[in-house]
């Protein structure tokens, strides 16, 4: 065969494979994504090979995340000018089309035998009818990677690895367009809740779309469709199509889904607390604890508000651990009423999902069907199989899930595994009242065998449990039981060793519309909507309540002038009804409904639901609301709600007025709930203007035939007045004051209970002579009546302070950034997965040699091939109250650029100095310590956690090609909680480096540095050193060609140890790097290293480990070749082979080979 023809069908089978590889892949990783540091320039101009989205451009200050708008792109070149004298960040995406670029696939210089090939002849392109295969038309653009190794030593078995992400997009002719992201990366990565924009990563799809119809397989959502009753928004991985078609004067839209959903949904109240700023954690629909919340699929209300995502707004999310965090711009109370709405990874079944959405329309009339279903499978997923005996449960249990629960102990067996945590089981005594009582227990085995016990343990409430989660460094969770209380029998614990079973859910739901729309925007809409839940797939017990319907009306009336002309009316009227076993998707009602109309009970029951609006519209100034609405449930509650909106506006003051009054009862209490509201704005000026805004409720709750106010009944009143600026972007101002009593019943009636003040200010400024600064404080104080009652965070004090300022010319830049809150500190928990050789970044040491696998023993590998060993967070409910206060400072001096110094000695002189403090407080700390990010300096034993970084260099002649001079000095020191104790280190270094080129073929580089390195770890003595070290590293780099480059590294290293004197180690080192490009097509990279050991001390202990590096006492050998060969534009070829031995040990061989493709 040819060679060219060989290499075309090469390709075409390479393409094919990615393609089916892609189509199962679960994650990816983008690489249409760019993010770019840019220095702090005037003007900075940026082109990418690829093709740029306009639309994608983020440009923004480094430091505060300001945006920058003043850039354009013209011809594929992004210029952007800088005039805030600060880094910038910048973030866009490409498109795989690389600009004006051309490409062939045939190169005619390899044609080596004179024969005139089929598609060189005359006719050949009129038998293909002038068709191109797809790969090869130039519409289409692809880009990625591709590729397939394997590694293999003496001291791993056989690995294979593959890789592949690919995205293509283009035109495949016949109007049939093609996009696709297609990945088989394993590991799905969720973008960081700390931004309104999120970067999906793990999103893979194929969508081709021609005309009125698009097909998706691969990763896609589904949001609400028209209509009423189904609400939701789904993240799925399936196939999807939708269709437009027109029949005569008919037009129809048609949208097919049949897919794999990604998780459940779950509405909930956070229960918050005063002061409190988080983290609050999310649970899951059925009480699961820990879960991991769809990136994007989140709603937050406050007070009925809906909240914005982002360290610049109102909250932050941590999708994997499932926390919310409230930033310093709100204050977090008692009283804040917050709900979120999610949605979350189920790893209990697979569960399978349908949708079908069609809507018809001709003229004013549409008709509408909507279809959706979601099914967990009757087999349960890997992680959680269900046995015989569980199955036999939920097929006697019907509808009662409360119920299913089964014992979380069984043997090891064969599952077996020394980097777990193992239990034994035996009898012991139980005393209430000086009784005695048998019980069985589970207690830790720290050497356990095949026949120890595997015991899974679920958290059911504080004060519920026998067993309590224990400190311990073991590489797991170690619970312990303890005894219930000897008088009272009540239990000590929050943890029972048994797992809740949950059954396979089957539901789904159909709703039919119609809706005819009128001339004068008037409309009527009828809709009618079934749901079948069946609660456990594996009984048919219970099933005769699964079925349930609802059904809407909706009117809007033509606009009405029935007294003048300036005055105009409009209608609106609804009703709606469900019986008690109708379900939904997600909440189909405001968030704040329950709240609005007093229900207690989230039962469901059959509702009556109607609603009359009038909406008055009176000149050009007023607007008058009426509402009136009434609900029934299920023959018992009845309520009644009347509501009235007025807004009067000009053009210097605005009157809003809302009030709004309902009177309910059931068969066990009534209610009156009175809340009125009414804001008032004036303009003062051109630039300023005042508020104030009164609001009260009056929520009173009487059991039947009783005149005592019920414990629920509440009532307050809460004043809110400020000042702000307007009509001026370059400084912005606001203050206001908020003044709330809140009152408790008290019989028959209310009594004050608590007094809050809260105080909030708000500055904006740019300026050229001050810098750019916001500044934000606020305050509140909370004063309870009751001396008895208690609360956290009587007094609450948030805020930030962010400076920047060029000076000099920009010679000296100054940033600072301050900023100070309260909240909750959790305990970190981690362990220790073990993975094949080379794709984890741990190895274990048993340093202390008991045999027991403890998390202080596994350290970082020493080289990439040997550690098998990966690190992943557990999350638990140990938190602890902190308040916290840190402070970030850049500040930079660039001698340079002062145009009037005109000593050239002192212009070489640079300076830069990096401060971060961060220091998290108890509630024992004074209040202005709280306050202080430098408290911990002086008081370290009080601190629960802190972080501080140090960082201070000085450059003479810096970035000069010829020479250059660099003198820093770095210093850290952390605390952090860990579930087996504190963990404290500390670094200080002092390093001089020097550089310089002679005849551009030479680089001489000198190192001198001083190090001192600490840590101090509670739960694990051996961990505990102190090392002093001095090390001079010389350095020369030859430069024979641009091809050819060689490096010879010298180092002579002297450590001690300080605590105890007893260790000392002197390491002489000499190593030697090569890179050399053999042809264009072959490079070969060489790396060997001899390392000559010292050590007086203790063999195998972790400070030999960490003094040594890894290395042993006598002689050390490390090694590495890479050879690349680029068999074509598209192929590459690497072969590589690194080794390592230690004095003790025999050496250790790793041979690799990768063969990849660039598209």
């Amino acid at each position: 065969m040819k060679s060219k023809e060989y290499i075309c069908i090469l390709r075409i089978c390479l393409l094919l494979t990615l393609i089916l590889n892609g189509s199962n892949a679960d994650a990816q990783s983008i690489v249409t994504l760019r993010s770019l540091i840019l220095p702090p320039q005037d003007s900075i101009t940026i082109q990418d090979s690829f093709t740029i989205d306009p639309q994608s451009i983020n440009v923004a200050t480094l430091l505060t995340n300001k945006p920058i708008t003043s850039f354009y792109i013209q011809k594929n070149k992004l210029q952007i000018f800088n005039s805030v004298n600060d880094s910038l960040k910048l973030i866009y995406r490409v498109i795989p089309i690389r600009y004006q670029y051309s490409f062939s696939l045939f190169d005619t210089n390899i044609i080596t035998q004179y024969k005139i090939p089929d598609f060189a002849l005359p006719d050949y392109y009129k038998k293909k009818k002038n068709k191109e295969e797809w790969w090869d038309a130039k519409s289409i653009a692809y880009s990625g990677t591709f590729s397939r190794g394997l590694s293999v030593g003496n001291a791993q078995s056989l690995v294979l690895n593959s890789n592949l992400n690919l995205q293509i997009q283009g035109d495949l002719g016949d109007g049939i367009k093609l996009t696709a992201a297609i990945s088989d990366n394993q590991i799905p990565i969720q973008a960081d809740g700390n931004t309104r924009q999120l970067n999906e990563f793990d999103r893979l799809y194929i969508q081709l779309e021609k005309n009125k119809t698009k097909l998706i397989v691969g990763d896609y959502e589904l949001g609400k469709p028209t209509g009423y009753f189904q609400n939701y928004f789904k993240k799925t991985k399936g196939i999807s199509i939708s269709h437009e078609q027109n029949f005569g004067k008919w037009k129809s839209t048609n949208k097919a889904s049949a897919a794999i959903s990604k998780g459940k949904s779950n509405r909930m109240t956070i229960k918050t607390q005063n002061g409190n700023q988080g983290p609050y954690r999310l649970i899951g629909k059925d009480g699961e604890n820990f879960i991991i919340i769809l990136s994007g699929s989140e709603k937050l209300w406050w007070d009925g508000n809906l909240l914005v995502r982002g360290d610049d707004g109102d909250y932050t999310i941590d999708y994997n651990l499932a926390e919310v965090r409230f930033t310093t711009r709100r204050i977090v109370t008692d009283v804040a009423r917050i709900i979120i709405e999610f949605e979350y990874a189920d790893q209990n079944y697979t569960r399978s999902l349908l949708n079908y959405t069609t809507e018809i329309k001709r003229g004013k009339t549409e008709f509408y069907f909507n279809f959706f279903k979601e099914q967990d499978s009757r087999q349960s997923a890997v992680q959680n199989d269900l046995d015989s005996l569980d199955k036999i449960k939920l097929q006697l249990g019907g509808d009662d899930s409360k119920s299913f629960f089964r014992s979380g102990a069984k043997i090891a067996g064969n599952e077996f595994s020394k980097n777990r945590v193992y239990y034994r089981q035996k009898d012991t005594l139980v005393f209430i009242n000086g009784i005695p009582t048998k019980t069985q227990i589970y207690y830790y085995d720290p050497l356990p065998d095949s026949t120890a016990l595997q015991v899974g343990f679920s958290e059911v409430g504080f004060n519920r449990g026998s067993y309590l989660l224990r400190l311990s460094n073991a590489n797991g969770r170690v619970y312990e039981w303890v005894a219930d209380d000897p008088v009272t029998g009540e239990k000590k614990g929050n943890y029972e060793p048994l797992i809740p079973i949950i059954p396979p859910v089957s539901f789904s739901i159909m709703s039919y519309g119609v809706k005819w729309t009128g001339t004068a925007e008037d409309y009527l809409n009828f809709e009618i909507s079934n749901s079948n839940l069946d609660k456990n797939r594996l009984s048919t017990l219970q099933d005769n309540d699964n079925l349930g319907f609802a059904y809407r009306i909706d009117a809007r009336s033509k606009k009405l002038q029935p007294f003048s002309k300036s005055h105009s009316l409009i209608v609106y009227s609804n009703y709606e009804w469900n019986d008690h076993q109708f379900r939904f998707i997600q909440p189909y009602r405001n968030p704040e409904f329950a709240r609005d109309w007093n229900i207690s009970s989230p039962a469901f029951t059959k509702d009556h639901y109607a609603n009359l609006h009038i909406k008055n519209k009176i000149g050009n100034k007023i607007d008058l609301n009426i509402t009136n609405s009434f609900l029934s449930k299920s023959n018992s509650f009845r309520g009644i709600q009347n509501g009235l909106q007025s807004n009067y506006t000009d053009s210097t003051q605005q009157i809003n007025l809302n009030i709004n009054l309902l009177s309910s009862k059931d068969s066990l209490e009534s209610t009156q709930f009175f809340r009125p509201k009414i804001f008032y704005e004036k303009s003062i000026s051109k630039k300023w203007k005042t508020f104030i805004q009164y609001s009260k409720e009056y929520n009173r709750r009487l059991t039947i035939n009783e005149d005592t106010l019920k414990r629920s009944s509440f009532s307050f009143d809460e004043i809110e007045t400020g000042l702000a600026s307007q009509n001026n972007e370059e400084a912005k101002f606001k203050l206001q004051y908020k003044f709330r009593i809140d009152r408790e019943p008290e019989k028959t009636k209310f009594a004050p209970f608590s007094n809050a003040h809260e105080i909030t200010g708000n500055y904006l400024k740019e300026t050229k002579h001050l810098g750019d600064f916001e500044i934000q404080i606020s305050g509140r104080t909370f004063t309870l009546v009751n001396p008895k009652a208690d609360s956290l965070n009587k007094n609450t004090l948030l805020g930030f302070v962010d400076h920047q300022i060029g000076l000099l010319g920009n010679a000296l830049r100054l940033k600072n950034n301050y900023q100070i809150s309260s909240g909750l500190e959790p305990r970190l928990e981690f362990i220790y997965e073990e993975l094949r050789s080379g794709q984890g970044d741990y190895i274990y040491r048993d340093f202390n040699g008991d045999g027991i696998r403890q998390n202080q023993e596994f350290v970082y590998a020493p080289d990439v091939d040997s550690a098998q060993f990966v690190r992943i967070q557990l999350f638990n409910s140990a938190y602890y109250q902190v308040y916290q206060a840190s402070w970030n400072n850049l500040t930079s001096l660039d001698l340079g650029q002062l145009k009037n110094l005109h000593n050239k000695f002192i212009k070489k002189l640079s300076l830069e100095n990096v401060i971060r403090l961060n220091s998290k407080q108890s509630e024992n700390t004074a209040f202005l310590d709280r306050l202080n990010p430098l408290y911990f300096l002086k008081n370290g034993s009080e601190v629960l956690s802190f972080q501080s970084y140090f960082n201070q260099n000085i450059y003479f002649n810096r970035a000069n090609p010829i020479y250059d001079i660099q003198c820093s000095r770095l210093e850290s020191k952390s605390r952090f909680l860990y579930i087996s104790g504190n963990d404290e280190r500390f670094n200080l270094d002092y390093n001089i480096r020097s550089r310089a080129t002679i005849q551009k073929k030479f680089d001489v580089i000198l190192n001198i540095s001083q190090r001192v390195e600490s840590q101090l770890i509670a739960s694990y003595a051996l961990q505990n050193f102190k090392i002093n070290s001095t090390k001079v590293e010389p350095e020369i780099v030859y430069r024979y060609s641009s091809s050819i480059r060689f490096k010879l590294i010298g180092m002579i290293k002297s450590a001690k140890e300080q605590i105890n004197g007893l260790e000392k180690g002197e390491i002489q080192q000499l190593s030697q790097e090569s890179q050399i490009s053999l042809t264009k097509k072959m490079a070969l990279k060489t790396y060997v290293k001899y390392i000559k050991i010292a050590f007086d001390g203790k063999p195998g202990t972790p400070l030999e480990y960490s003094m040594l590096e890894g290395f042993k006492d006598g002689n050390n050998f490390a090694w590495d070749i890479n050879l690349d060969y680029k068999i074509n534009h598209l192929i590459q070829l690497n072969f590589g082979y690194s080794g390592r031995k230690t004095a003790t040990s025999d050496p250790v061989h790793t041979g690799r080979a990768v063969m990849r493709a660039l598209f």
